[in-house]
């Protein structure tokens, strides 16, 4: 008993739903049963088949179409090639079979004329140099066609027989097949298809091949009264497989967690989730974490919890790593810390990353590092990147982008985000927006907001909004805060407003200043003060600058003397400027020479022409 080998087999799934000819039903199911029996074929749990070597073919009315993939798929097929045929049967006046297309009509002497002869496709399966030829056929013998059959049985039966070939058919030549009206399938296909996906309780059956498939259609149609189907059979084809069991108790468990991940690579949760279960039950471990992440995934974090804490218990380090990451996000940090801890020592590089995260926060730099590096060197991308931060922070940027660099090649939104911001910030702008751009298509909003500003400064106006928008949708207060900037400079005040109220209710410290700044030149000043106030004690030396300007208009220059030297010692240059200028006012003219020529050092060219100014007066005294 084995399946067929993927990379040699084919198969062609042919259905009629829909007929011109009112003598011949529609058959609404046919199109489904077409669609969820290529799902199956082309699952991990079936045959496995690339999606180009399944085609499936619904309603096609040139019968030269379906003879070019019949042919190809006969041409190319060496261990399997499976033909499946749903839709009306139907005896022209030769005697001989045909397989109804959406044209065909039911009149006997135009049968021939307007359906698909059998005879091409059993002829064409004789001839085919696949090891195992399968079809399957789901026909539906109706209408005046059964009328004018004075012998079904001996018109149909012989010619169902093809050399070298297992033939599944619905029903006897002298039954009607049934399609239960308003069924997502016709009633063969439905059980055919329910007994693929779900498997059968018996514990001796691995494997679902031919023997077994009809075995148990045989039994289960009856059962439900429709009829029973037949058989065709040449050799030891009916040992060859169409799926694995996914029901028997007896599997390994080993085997059902291998199944299990090619179900969720191939998008079937539910299948993932069932085969997991089966496993976790055998006390299978990496079946327990497995099953505990797929739930963690959907937010049902109790049972997740019981699954990865089970699996814990067994010293599974990738079950006590996802507990911890569980627990960090409920606020558990101590419990988190120690299974970090013991999925660390076990060599999990995942938990080393977290763990060294959860020491970075509380202060611990170097036992942080020596675990970054240590999931660095098993090439733990978050590692990387997060070694670059912690070192871009301790002022080594050659080492840090080092580290960004290889973590932004392996995809990490974050690193590209990271690398781009460091390279922004030591003059390099075009390198930086290609990694702003990178990380901004992985949705990475802080990226969005950096190549916004880049934009900005480069007077790229139009395009830095719409990064800054798609920022700000997303919640980030920075990005509101420099698209109502933007707005501002613009003129457009009213939803400049709007932003900067939105991204201050997120404390962001540059949105207080802006509205304060904005409510300062409306003629605000108590309202403005109070937002200026707030994004100082934030510490924006920006808006304690701008309070002392506010403080000296008012007249208090003893505290607006205060609050520039605040930000000035943030190394703010308008501040530094606006000190000086408060100095020679008040006739201090050193010490104002002295801040003007640090607010020049700073960047502040306007502080140039009023330096000059001043050094004029003391010439002149």
């Amino acid at each position: 008993m084995r399946l067929p080998d993927p990379s040699r087999s084919r198969a062609l799934l042919l259905g009629a739903s829909l007929f011109t000819d009112p003598e011949l039903p529609d058959l609404p199911g046919v199109r489904n049963n077409l669609a969820d029996l290529a799902e199956i074929l082309v699952g991990p749990a079936g045959t496995a088949l690339s999606s180009e070597y399944c085609i499936a073919l619904a309603d096609e009315s040139d019968r030269g179409v379906i003879g070019q993939q019949l042919n190809t798929a006969a041409t190319e097929a060496e261990d399997m090639l499976l033909v499946y045929y749903a839709g009306h049967g139907l005896v022209g006046m030769d005697g001989q079979l045909y397989l109804s297309l959406p044209d065909t009509r039911s009149n006997p002497d135009m049968v021939s004329w307007t359906a698909l002869p059998f005879e091409l496709v059993r002829n064409t399966l004789a001839k085919a140099r696949a090891d195992n030829r399968v079809l399957i056929l789901d026909c539906c013998f109706s209408g005046t066609a059964i009328d004018l059959m004075t012998d079904v049985t001996t018109a149909v039966s012989g010619q169902l027989t093809v050399a070298g070939t297992c033939t599944l058919a619905s029903s006897p030549a002298n039954r009607p097949s049934r399609a239960p009206s308003g069924a997502r399938h016709t009633a063969y296909t439905g059980e055919l298809l329910a007994l693929l996906r779900n498997g059968i309780e018996d514990p001796g059956i691995d494997m679902l091949t031919l023997d077994v498939i009809h075995e148990h259609l045989q039994k289960t149609l009856p059962s439900k009264g429709f009829p029973r189907p037949e058989r065709r059979s040449t050799r030891n084809i009916g040992h060859l497989a169409l799926a694995r069991n996914r029901r028997n108790p007896h599997i390994d468990p080993t085997a059902l967690v291998i199944l299990a991940e090619e179900l969720g690579d191939a998008g079937d949760g539910q299948g993932a989730e069932r085969l997991n279960r089966q496993a976790a039950l055998q006390n299978n471990a990496t079946a327990m974490t497995n099953l505990g992440w797929l739930l963690y995934g959907r937010g049902e974090l109790v049972e997740a919890e019981q699954w990865f804490r089970q699996a814990a218990a067994q010293d599974n380090a990738a079950a006590m790593n996802n507990l911890g990451s569980l627990l960090e996000e409920r606020g558990e940090t101590a419990e988190a810390e120690q299974l970090y801890s013991r999925a660390a020592a076990q060599g999990h590089a995942l938990a080393m990353c977290n763990l060294g995260w959860i020491l970075d926060r509380r202060g611990e730099l170097t036992k942080a590092e020596q675990l970054y590096r240590q999931a660095a060197a098993q090439d733990d991308a978050s590692a990387m990147n997060n070694l670059g931060w912690l070192l871009d922070r301790r002022g080594e940027p050659t080492e840090a982008e080092q580290w960004y660099r290889q973590a932004a090649t392996q995809n990490v939104a974050a690193a590209m985000y990271n690398l781009g911001s460091l390279l922004d910030r030591h003059g390099e702008p075009t390198e930086a927006e290609q990694w702003y751009r990178q990380a901004a298509t992985q949705n990475s909003v802080l990226a969005m907001n950096n190549l916004g500003q880049l934009l900005d400064r480069h007077g790229k106006l139009t395009e830095a909004e719409q990064w800054y928008r798609q920022a700000a949708t997303q919640g980030n207060a920075l990005a509101m805060s420099n698209l109502g900037w933007l707005l501002d400079r613009r003129g457009e005040l009213i939803e400049a407003e709007q932003l900067y109220r939105q991204a201050a209710a997120q404390d962001n410290a540059s949105a207080m200043n802006n509205l304060g700044w904005l409510l300062d030149r409306r003629g605000e000043p108590t309202e403005a003060e109070q937002w200026y106030r707030r994004a100082a004690a934030l510490g924006n030396a920006l808006a304690m600058n701008n309070l002392g300007s506010l403080r000296e208009r008012q007249g208090k220059l003893a505290e607006a003397e205060q609050l520039y030297r605040q930000a000035a010692a943030s190394n703010n240059a308008l501040a530094m400027s606006n000190l000086a200028s408060l100095f020679e006012r008040r006739g201090a003219l050193v010490e104002a020479e002295r801040w003007y020529r640090q607010s020049i050092e700073e960047g502040n060219a306007e502080a140039a022409g009023k330096l000059e100014s001043l050094t004029r007066r003391l010439r002149r005294t």
